[in-house]
C-alpha cells in the first residue's frame, strides 16, 4: 500500500514541477492568478509633510457665538495632496488605510495683544483628539452671504479653476467653519499638553482602525476629491468651495448661517465634489473610518482680540495603506510610416 502511495506522490510531484515549475515559478502563477481575480494587495508607508494652525477664538455669525479656530486634519484629505497616493491611485482601483501617524512640530507662535505675559514667558496648552467617522453638522458652520464668481484672468482663487462661482474668498469672512472650539476637551481620546515658545517639543498621535468595519473598508482611489481651494489661517475657514452656478445656489444666497441640517445634504446640490468624498469633513453613514484629528487651544480668546494667540504647526504624517485591483499598462500605439 505503501508503495502506491508513493508511486502516486513521486507521479504528482512530476506533474506539478513540469507545469509550474520551481518555488519562483510557484509564487509566480499564485500572483499572476490573485491579479486575474483583482485580488492582488501591496502595502506602502507614505510620508506627507505640511502645514496647519490652530487657535480657539469666539465669533458671532448669524446672532450665535461659536468658537472657532480648531483645525480638523482629514487624513483622506492629506492623502489626496500626495503626490505618492496620485501615483498608486494611477495603479490601482482600491485602497485602505492600515496605520496613521501624526507627529507635531511647533513652529510659530502668535501673543494675545494686551497679555500681560507678551514680552516674556508665553506658554500654550494644545489639545489634540481623534473624530473616527468624521464631523457631525452641529460642528460645521457654513457663512455665506451669496458666491462669489472668479474672473477668469483673476489669481484670487488659488489652485482652483478660473471664471467660476465660489462661496468664500480672502477678503471676506465666508467659508466653511469647524466649531468644535472647547468641546475638544469633551473627546474620550483629547490629549493636552503644554507648549512654550522656544521650547523644542513636538505631540506625536497615532490611530489604527479597530472594529471589523473599519479594518474591512475598501475605498474607490478615485473617490478622494478636493473641495475647497484655500484653508484662511487668518479667518480659520475653509474658502473658495466650488459650485456649479449661482441659480443653483439661490436657495441659500444672502443668508448667514446654514447649519440647520445636513452641511454635506445641502452643499451636495450645489458644490461636484461633496457627495460621498471621504475628504470632505463631515461624517458620511456610507463611510464607516473617517480619520480626523483635532488640534485646537484651550482656553478661548474672546472675539474683541485684535491678535488671538495662534499655534503654527509643521506636520509629518506617516499613513500606512493598502492597495489592491492592479491595473494593466496601457497599450502603447506605433505609428509606422511607410513611404
Amino acid at each position: 500500500m505503501a508503495s502506491w502511495r508513493s508511486y502516486y506522490k513521486r507521479r504528482y510531484k512530476r506533474y506539478y514541477k513540469k507545469k509550474y515549475g520551481s518555488s519562483y515559478g510557484k509564487r509566480s502563477y499564485g500572483q499572476m492568478k490573485a491579479a486575474k481575480q483583482q485580488a492582488d494587495q501591496a502595502s506602502f508607508v507614505m510620508n506627507i509633510p505640511t502645514e496647519i494652525s490652530c487657535k480657539c477664538v469666539q465669533g458671532t455669525y448669524g446672532g450665535r457665538t461659536v468658537e472657532v479656530g480648531t483645525f480638523p486634519l482629514n487624513i483622506y484629505d492629506l492623502l489626496r495632496k500626495s503626490e505618492f497616493y496620485q501615483s498608486y491611485a494611477n495603479m490601482y482601483d482600491e485602497f485602505k488605510i492600515d496605520n496613521i501617524k501624526v507627529k507635531l512640530i511647533p513652529t510659530k507662535y502668535n501673543v494675545t495683544v494686551g497679555d500681560t505675559n507678551s514680552t516674556g514667558y508665553q506658554s500654550f496648552t494644545v489639545y489634540t483628539a481623534w473624530d473616527r467617522t468624521g464631523l457631525n453638522s452641529k460642528q460645521l458652520i457654513l457663512n455665506t452671504n451669496g458666491v462669489y464668481n472668479d474672473d477668469p484672468i483673476s489669481t484670487a482663487a488659488p489652485n482652483g479653476p478660473k471664471n467660476r462661482d465660489y462661496i468664500g474668498k480672502s477678503t471676506d469672512n465666508d467659508g466653511l467653519y469647524c466649531i468644535v472650539g472647547t468641546d475638544i476637551t469633551t473627546y474620550s481620546s483629547a490629549e493636552s499638553r503644554q507648549v512654550s515658545i522656544g521650547q523644542n517639543c513636538s505631540i506625536v498621535r497615532w490611530l489604527k482602525p479597530k472594529t471589523l468595519a473599519e479594518k474591512s473598508q475598501w475605498l474607490s482611489t478615485a473617490q478622494l476629491k478636493s473641495w475647497y481651494n484655500q484653508y484662511s489661517n487668518a479667518d480659520a475657514a475653509f474658502k473658495y468651495i466650488p459650485t456649479f452656478d449661482s441659480s443653483s445656489i439661490d436657495q441659500i444666497t444672502h443668508s448667514t448661517v446654514l447649519n440647520d441640517r445636513s452641511i454635506a445634504t445641502m452643499l451636495n446640490n450645489i458644490s461636484p465634489a461633496i457627495s460621498n468624498n471621504p475628504c470632505f469633513l463631515e461624517e458620511d453613514p456610507t463611510i464607516n473610518f473617517k480619520p480626523t484629528l483635532l488640534v485646537g487651544l484651550y482656553p478661548a480668546d474672546i472675539e474683541t482680540t485684535s491678535n488671538p494667540r495662534t499655534v503654527y504647526f509643521n506636520v509629518e504624517a506617516e499613513v500606512s495603506c493598502t492597495f489592491r485591483g492592479l491595473r494593466k499598462s496601457k497599450v502603447v500605439s506605433i505609428l509606422i510610416i511607410i513611404n
